[in-house]
C-alpha cells in the first residue's frame, strides 16, 4: 500500500499546521485567542470525525461576515478538504482564503504551500505554480522552519523527475529536520521525507541505497519523536513495515507490525491500525499461519469499516481511494475465508465463514454506490435483514455473488438457506474478464454471433452451480455482481440449448444489505405515468459540451457515410435536434398509452410538468422513453426532458414527492437511458437512483436499444406486471422470451439489454 497523493497531502497539510498560529489540526490549549470553533473542530478531528469537523467549519463560515476570521475558517476548511482527498473543493477554499488578503503571514504561507503541494503533482503542471512559489519564498524568508517546508516541497518535485538527484539533498535535509526540537512537527517532517524518498526509489531504474538508509533513519526517529502522538507513531510503524517488505525482509516487517499493533491497542484513535493489521495478515498468510491471518484480516476489516466515512475519495491517479487501498484487502479476506471453508466439515462454521465473505463483498459494493452518489448519506447497511434472507432462504430464489480477485474468479451462491463457494477452474481471471468484455461488445452488435462465447462463459461460470440450482428448484437468480460482471446480462448466457433468460427470472442488486423493498410504502395498481421525447427541444442547448461535440461528430460522420453531406445551412442546434431524434418513442408511448393514467410527449414532457404531476398524483410506475446517460457519478448522469436535463441528483427529489397520499412509485423504467460506451455503471446508477428515491424497482438498459423490439417488449412487460399480476422479474423474462421468438429479434441485442434492479417479486 504505497503512499498516495492524498497521503502525502495529509502529511504536508499537517506539517504546515504545526508551524504555528491557529490550526484546526493542532489545537493549542494555551492559545487563549484561538477560535472556539477551531477548538471544537480539533476535538472532532482527534476522534477522526472529519465529516462533522468540516460541517462545523462550513456552518461557521456561512454565518461569519467577510473579515479576517472568515478567511481563517475558509483556509482551515480548505486544508481539511485536501486531507480528505477532496482536492477541487480544497483548492477552491484555499484560493478564496488567499484572495481575501486578510490572512496573517503564517496562515498565508501554510495556504500557499498546501496549494503548491497539490499542484506539484498535477498533470499538466498548474500554470500558477511558479508565481505562488515566489510568494511562498518571500513568506519563508527569515523563518527556518518555513524554509524547511519549502525544501521538502522542492525535494518532492526533484524526487519524481530526477530520482538520482534526490540523493544529493536527502541527507542534508534529514540533518536540517533533526535540528528542529523533538515533537510533533519534527515527526511529521520526518515521515514526509520518508514518503518523498519512497517515491524517488520507486521511480529509479537503479538501487539508491543511500536513500534507503535515510528512510530507515527518518522512520525510526519518527517513532522516537511521536511517543505522545499515537496517530503519527502508528503511521511511522506502518511506513517502516512497508519499507521492510519492500526490501524483502518479511521477518523484520512482521516483528515491526506486531509492535505497532501492540502500541495502537492503547489508543482508540490510531488510524493506521487497520493497515498495520492488514500488513500483518498478509505476512502471516504468506507464512502459512492461516488462523492468525484470518483474525487480523477480520479486525482490519472491522476497523476500516468504522473509519470508511473519513477515507480520502481519490488517489493520485484519479481512481477511487477505497478501490485502490481498501478493496484489495477486503478481497484478500474473502479469498482466505473461501479457502478456509474448503477444509471444514462443520456446516454451521462453513456457513458463518461464507456469510462473512458475503458481508465483505457487500461493503465493497456499498462503497461503489457511495462513490457514484458522491456521498454516503442515505446508503443503508441492513446486515441483520440480509442475514435472515440468506440464512433462511427464499423458495425458488438464488443469490449469486460473482467476483474477481487478482488471478482468481469465484462465485458465492446462497440458496435454500445454504451458502456455497465455487472457485472457477480453467481459464485465468484475465482471460475470463477479456471474454466477458468481448461478449458485452458482441451483445450490443446485432450483426455478431455471440452464441458460441455465451455458451463458453456459461460453461465456465454457471455450469458448476447447475446441480445446486436444480436441487433448490431455482426459478429466480438475483445477481450481486462486482465491477467486472456488471457489463453483461446473465440472461444472455447460453446453456447449450437456449439462452438462460428463457429459463430463469433475473434481478440485479448492488447489495442485499442496501436493499429495502419498501413494499408497504409504494403505490400499487395500474396507474402509469408515461413520458417521452421523440424530438428534443431547448434541452439540446443544455447538454454538456463534451456530449454536444460527440453528437456533432456523429452527425457529420453519418452524413458522410450516407453520402448526403450537410447543406451548410443548418445550425448546430438543428443538427443536434435531428441527430437526437428518437422516432420510435412516439410509437412506444402510443402503444403503452392504453395502460397509462397520464401521458407526456415532447412539449408536454417538461421538467416542471413532471414535477407537478408526481407531486399531485399517485402512480404505480414512471416510464421514461428518452435519451439519457448513466455516467461514472450521479452528477454526470441525466435524462432528456423536452426543455431541460433531468439530472439524477435532482430526479430523486421529484420521485420522493409521493403524490398526495405520500405513497411512492413501485417502478421506474428508463427505456432509452444507457451507460457510456465501455462503462459498467448502469446497475449502480439505477440502484442509486432507486435507493435515494425509495423506489423498490428500477429497469434500464446496458446499451442503446432497438425501437421496434423495445415497443413489443415493454407492452408485454406491463401487460404481465399490471394485468396478470406477475412478479417484475418474471414479467421481464416473459417479455424477453416473447420478443426473442420473433425471427427479427432472435439476437440478444434486441431483448437482453434490459436489466431489473431491486425487488424481484
Amino acid at each position: 500500500m504505497r503512499a498516495s497523493l492524498s497521503d502525502r497531502l495529509r502529511l504536508f497539510a499537517l506539517a504546515l499546521c504545526l508551524l504555528g498560529g491557529q490550526c484546526a489540526l493542532a489545537h493549542d490549549p494555551q492559545n487563549e485567542s484561538e477560535s472556539p470553533t477551531l477548538e471544537k473542530v480539533s476535538e472532532y478531528l482527534k476522534r477522526n470525525q472529519w465529516g462533522i469537523a468540516k460541517e462545523i467549519l462550513q456552518k461557521e463560515i456561512d454565518k461569519t461576515p467577510p473579515r479576517a476570521d472568515r478567511s481563517t475558517l475558509i483556509g482551515e476548511l480548505g486544508l481539511l478538504h485536501l486531507q480528505s482527498g477532496e482536492m477541487d473543493v480544497g483548492e477552491k477554499n484555499l484560493i478564496e482564503a488567499i484572495s481575501s488578503g486578510q490572512g496573517d503571514s503564517q496562515q498565508n504561507f501554510r495556504w500557499h504551500l498546501a496549494l503548491l503541494a497539490l499542484w506539484n503533482h498535477s498533470s499538466p503542471p498548474n500554470a500558477r505554480f511558479d508565481s505562488f512559489f515566489k510568494v511562498a519564498e518571500g513568506l519563508a524568508a527569515g523563518y527556518p522552519a518555513r524554509q524547511l517546508k519549502l525544501n521538502l516541497l522542492k525535494l518532492d518535485r526533484e524526487a519524481r523527475v530526477h530520482p538520482q538527484a534526490a540523493e544529493e539533498s536527502a541527507e542534508k535535509l534529514l540533518e536540517d529536520i533533526l535540528k528542529l526540537p523533538a515533537g510533533e512537527a519534527r515527526a511529521v517532517s520526518l515521515i514526509s521525507l520518508a514518503s518523498i524518498l519512497e517515491t524517488a526509489e520507486r521511480g529509479s531504474a537503479e538501487p539508491l541505497k543511500s536513500l534507503t538508509q535515510v528512510r530507515f533513519s527518518a522512520l525510526n526517529q519518527t517513532i522516537e519523536d511521536a511517543k505522545t502522538f499515537p496517530d503519527l507513531e502508528s503511521l511511522a510503524y506502518l511506513k517502516l513495515v512497508e519499507l521492510y517488505r519492500e526490501k524483502q525482509r518479511d521477518a523484520d516487517a512482521l516483528h515491526i507490525a506486531e509492535q505497532g499493533i501492540l502500541l495502537s491497542e492503547k489508543e482508540t484513535n490510531a488510524t493506521s491500525r487497520w493497515q498495520l493489521l492488514a500488513q500483518k495478515a498478509q505476512l502471516e498468510r504468506a507464512q502459512g499461519h492461516i488462523e492468525a491471518a484470518l483474525r487480523d484480516y477480520s479486525e482490519a476489516f472491522e476497523r476500516a469499516e468504522s473509519l470508511r466515512k473519513d477515507f480520502p475519495k481519490w488517489d493520485d491517479q484519479g481512481q477511487s481511494w477505497f478501490s485502490s487501498h481498501v478493496s484489495p484487502i477486503y478481497l484478500e479476506r474473502v479469498s482466505l475465508l473461501v479457502d478456509r471453508v474448503a477444509n471444514l466439515n462443520n456446516e454451521t462454521v462453513r456457513r458463518n465463514f461464507l456469510m462473512e465473505a458475503i458481508f465483505t463483498l457487500e461493503s465493497i459494493n456499498r462503497s461503489a454506490l457511495e462513490e457514484f452518489l458522491g456521498h454516503a448519506c442515505g446508503v443503508p447497511d441492513r446486515k441483520s435483514n440480509s442475514s435472515d434472507l440468506l440464512l433462511k432462504g427464499e423458495k425458488g430464489v438464488a443469490f449469486l455473488y460473482p467476483l474477481v480477485n487478482k488471478d482468481r474468479v469465484m462465485i458465492l451462491l446462497a440458496a435454500g438457506g445454504g451458502i456455497q463457494a465455487f472457485p472457477i477452474r480453467g481459464p485465468s481471471a484475465p482471460s475470463i474478464i477479456q471474454k466477458m468484455h468481448t461478449l458485452a461488445r458482441m451483445l450490443s452488435n446485432p450483426s455478431s454471433n455471440p452464441e458460441p462465447l455465451a455458451k463458453e462463459l456459461f460453461t465456465i461460470l454457471l455450469a458448476p452451480l447447475s446441480e445446486d440450482l436444480k436441487r433448490n428448484k431455482t426459478e429466480t437468480l438475483v445477481i450481486i455482481p462486482d465491477r467486472h460482471f456488471r457489463k453483461i446480462p446473465f440472461a444472455a448466457l447460453h446453456d447449450g440449448e437456449a439462452y438462460i433468460g428463457t429459463r430463469y427470472n433475473f434481478s440485479t442488486l448492488t447489495g442485499i444489505t442496501l436493499f429495502n423493498p419498501l413494499e408497504e410504502e409504494s403505490s400499487t395498481g395500474e396507474k402509469i405515468l408515461l413520458a417521452g421525447v421523440s424530438s428534443p427541444g431547448p434541452v439540446v442547448d443544455q447538454l454538456p459540451e463534451t456530449i454536444k461535440k460527440e453528437v456533432m461528430f456523429s452527425a457529420k460522420a453519418r452524413s458522410r457515410a450516407l453520402a448526403s453531406p450537410l447543406s451548410g445551412h443548418e445550425n448546430n442546434h438543428d443538427i443536434m435536434t435531428h441527430a437526437l431524434a428518437l422516432p420510435g418513442v412516439q410509437k412506444e408511448i402510443e402503444s403503452l398509452e392504453p395502460m397509462s393514467e397520464m401521458t407526456m410527449l415532447n412539449q408536454g414532457f417538461t421538467l416542471e410538468a413532471l414535477r407537478a404531476s408526481l407531486r399531485e398524483h399517485n402512480y404505480s410506475a414512471l416510464h421514461i422513453a428518452s435519451h439519457g446517460l448513466i455516467g461514472k457519478r450521479a452528477d454526470a448522469s441525466y435524462i432528456l426532458a423536452y426543455d431541460d436535463l433531468i439530472r439524477f441528483e435532482a430526479l430523486d427529489t421529484y420521485l420522493q414527492a409521493g403524490g398526495r397520499s405520500g405513497k411512492k412509485l413501485g417502478l421506474l423504467t428508463l427505456s432509452a437511458c444507457h451507460t457510456a460506451e465501455g462503462d459498467d455503471q448502469a446497475p449502480l446508477g439505477l440502484s442509486g437512483l432507486a435507493l435515494r428515491a425509495g423506489i423498490p424497482r428500477a429497469m434500464g438498459s446496458l446499451w442503446p436499444v432497438d425501437d421496434t423490439a423495445t415497443v413489443d417488449l415493454m407492452r408485454t412487460f406491463y401487460r404481465e406486471l399490471i394485468h396478470q399480476g406477475t412478479s417484475a422479474s418474471k414479467a421481464l423474462r416473459v417479455a424477453q422470451q416473447e420478443v426473442s421468438k420473433d425471427p427479427r429479434f432472435k439476437h440478444p441485442y434486441y431483448w437482453a439489454p434490459f436489466i431489473l434492479v431491486g425487488q424481484w417479486w
